[in-house]
């Protein structure tokens, strides 16, 4: 059991680093906007300047567009942690030993991480 939660913790570790988190910014304003996730080796498209004008709330009229793609650090760095942080939990409560106090704590250490990591995936998705 606790193999295949390694196994499975070094896969979702494999998977997040493979396709990170990309983000927008326009270099005007410093304003961000998150593109999903993609390859690490090709980042999303700019889209035309239509879609950036409403994807920024922009109107016609304002200063130009300076967009720019990149890797969202703060999404990978925490997605990173998360990983970690729900894979020791679950190999610790994978061996079932301990007493019901330590068990219950290592519970809600684990809901806790992974109410944090959907958070982290709808920040990134919506």
């Amino acid at each position: 059991m606790s193999l295949f939660l390694v196994l499975g913790a070094l896969g979702f570790w494999g998977l997040s680093e493979l396709f990170p988190p990309w983000e927008y910014v326009d270099g005007n304003t410093s304003a961000s906007r998150s593109a999903g996730y993609h390859f690490y080796k090709s980042p999303p498209p700019v889209k035309s300047p239509e879609e950036m004008k409403r994807l920024f709330n922009r109107r016609d009229g304002d200063w130009p567009l300076s967009i720019h793609v990149h890797r969202d650090r703060f999404q990978l760095i925490a997605q990173r942690i998360v990983l970690f942080w729900l894979a020791l939990n679950a190999l610790i409560l994978s061996f079932g030993r301990g007493s019901l106090l330590l068990r219950v704590l290592l519970w809600m250490f684990f809901a806790f991480g992974a109410v944090v990591g959907i958070w982290l995936l709808w920040r990134v998705l919506v």
